[in-house]
């Protein structure tokens, strides 16, 4: 075989080499002389393409820039040709005469390459990148084998194990980033005359490894690295649990030996492609990726088709960075039974989740605003969803399977779509939670039914009555009713309904006043005939206020009410509002008693004028219908 392979070798060294070369004969001494004769002349001005072979069964050609060595065994140690005495032996690299065309240096392995000969790319000064394909064994970089490339700025070993040899990038003053596996031996020192640099490691080292064979201010990244493993080395300068971004091979690679292809950089966030081919069972993509410059980058979109018909994957864990998930992107993972969507979620293609028959249960994030068809259509077995905020999707459609258990938990974050007026017909259990003091009062506006309890009395505001607000009070509450929620027990406001329909229509509650409601987040309100919440009282607008979701305000008709500028109210609003701070500063504030026109003491709120006294001295009166 290796006869062959010379015979190849040779034939198209004779087509190559410039016309001073000597003629090149299968035998390997032969060919050692025919490559070290051409060594010592500089090409043409113009050239623009040259080849050659030299020792160790290797191939190197150059071309626009380029030069790619193909390599089965070693790169032949060479002498430095700026060093005094080298001219005359003649030992320097074969392309050493065109070293300043020389942009970047690709190394590709035919076998089992071990070695970077001393000083095989010294001094081509013009250098910028090196990448070296996945070998199969560990590598060793020679003595000065970089030296004195002063734009070298990358080197990407990418998944291999590595030893610096003496001075291996001496004076690299641009040298940046090193990607490797694993550094097994580090000569002294290997990078005199280079800056800061970042080393990129996957494994800790193995051998003592002293940071001082680092340029002063460098740091390593080694995801998932235990710092207490190292040795001579100050932990601060070590950065864990990180993936490593490789623009050039456009792809993620993880300690555990995973690594993600096809992710390219668009749009400020890396979009991860086509891995339909992974064989791992579990895809986590929610560590920092971290980029060769040190930058740290997001993961902002899977792509479409993705991680199509993967039948190994069992689980996935998402970004928070995450924006969105292509069409198809986890279709037909029929093994897929536990996923991950943080926070940060904005939409799901068509068929993102489509034939996904193991997954039981998945969780919607609040931030979520659009579910394409067939999205969440996982088959034959019954998934439990739980949305945490109320999308964009037709729900008519096959968006999800009728048999699939349904849950809705909304809070003040959660997104909701005011484009379709119906969400969902039938869900097991809809909720909505919001912080609040004990006897505080706030405005609120449900998609579902609820019912006041022993922790929350709903109240609707039908008129005024002088400065004192009308409130009617409501066991029950229909789905866009707006009304005044008063928390009387337990942690914040927690409402809960089962079996209930949602949807975001609107139903205004009128009588000598309008009290109107938004699901709508940050809407202005100019409107003189309007009211707000402030603290303890509903305040006339004077030039303009904000509404925001799952909160109500109240509008006087002219011709009925007498249009007080402040309309008293007796329970103190919460921040919640968002439209001010709350009354009382203490939330030990509670109502000490409640009393009729008369001054008689009442158990509860009853019907006409109530007069309410506080714990802090307070009196407020409420009037109810």
């Amino acid at each position: 075989m290796k006869k062959i392979f010379l015979s190849v070798v040779c034939a198209m060294s004779a087509f190559c080499m410039t016309a001073n070369a000597t003629t090149v004969n299968q035998s390997a001494d032969e060919t050692t002389t025919a490559a070290t004769a051409n060594q010592s002349e500089a090409p043409d001005a113009g050239l623009d393409h040259e080849c050659g072979v030299f020792p160790g069964d290797a191939i190197w050609t150059y071309a626009d820039g380029v030069l790619t060595i193909t390599v089965k065994d070693v790169i032949a140690d060479f002498e430095d040709a700026e060093e005094p005495g080298t001219q005359e032996r003649h030992q320097f690299a074969p392309w050493y005469s065109i070293k300043d065309l020389i942009t970047k240096v690709k190394i590709v392995n035919n076998g089992r390459i071990n070695k970077l000969g001393n000083y095989a790319f010294a001094n081509c000064e013009n250098l910028t990148t090196v990448e070296i394909e996945d070998f199969s064994g560990p590598v060793r970089l020679g003595i000065g084998t970089f030296s004195n490339c002063k734009k070298l700025t990358n080197v990407y070993f990418n998944n291999n194990i590595v030893s610096f040899d003496v001075l291996s990038f001496k004076n690299c003053t641009s040298l940046k980033t090193l990607y490797v596996k694993q550094v097994e031996y580090m000569g002294w020192p290997p990078f005199m005359g280079c800056g800061a640099l970042s080393l990129y490691m996957l494994k800790e080292p193995t051998i003592g490894f002293h940071e001082d064979a680092l340029p002063e201010g460098s740091t390593i990244y080694a995801p998932f690295v235990d710092q207490h493993r190292w040795q001579y080395v100050n932990s601060n300068k070590v950065k864990t649990d990180l993936y490593l971004y490789n623009d050039t091979a456009k792809t993620i690679t993880c300690s555990n030996g995973q690594i993600y292809s096809n992710v390219t950089f668009e749009n400020g966030g890396l979009t991860v492609g086509d891995n339909s081919s992974v064989s791992y069972s579990d895809v986590d993509l929610t560590y920092p990726v971290i980029d060769g410059c040190g930058n740290e980058l997001h993961i902002t979109k899977i792509a479409k088709n993705a991680f199509i018909d993967n039948t190994n994957i069992t689980g996935v864990k998402l970004p928070a960075s995450l924006k969105t998930i292509g069409d198809y992107a986890f279709e037909g993972e029929r093994n897929l039974a536990s996923v991950t969507l943080n926070e940060g979620l904005d939409s799901l293609g068509i068929g993102a989740f489509h034939i996904c028959h193991s997954l039981s249960s998945l969780t919607l994030p609040s931030t979520l605003r659009s579910v394409g068809d067939e999205a969440l259509f996982c088959g034959d077995k019954t998934t439990d969803f739980v949305f945490k905020s109320l999308p964009h999707f037709n729900p008519t459609d096959k968006t999800m399977d009728k048999a699939n258990s349904i849950a809705v938990e909304l809070t003040d974050s959660s997104y909701v779509n005011t484009d379709s007026k119906e969400v969902f017909s039938n869900v097991a259990s809809a909720s909505y939670t919001r912080a609040a003091n004990d006897f505080t009062m706030v405005t609120i506006v449900l998609p579902f039914d609820a019912e006041s309890d022993e922790n929350v009395q709903f109240y609707t505001v039908t008129g005024l009555n002088g400065n004192i607000p009308v409130m009617e009070k409501r066991e029950t509450l229909p789905a866009g009713t707006p009304a005044v929620a008063v928390k009387k027990a337990g942690e914040g406001i927690n409402i809960t309904s089962e079996n209930v329909a949602v949807g975001t229509e609107l139903n205004d509650v009128t009588g000598n006043v309008t009290m109107k409601g938004s699901f709508a987040d940050n809407v202005q309100i100019i409107d003189p005939d309007s009211y707000y919440q402030k603290g303890t009282k509903f305040m006339l607008c004077n030039n303009c206020f904000y509404i925001y979701k799952f909160r109500a305000y109240v509008v006087k008709d002219t011709n009925k009410s007498a249009g007080a500028k402040t309309a008293e109210c007796s329970f103190d609003d919460d921040s919640a509002t968002s439209i001010d701070t709350i009354a009382f500063d203490s939330a030990e504030v509670k109502i000490q008693s409640i009393h009729d026109e008369s001054g008689a003491v009442r158990s509860d709120f009853g019907k006409g004028l109530n007069i309410v006294k506080y714990t802090n001295g307070q009196t407020k009166k409420i009037f109810v219908k």
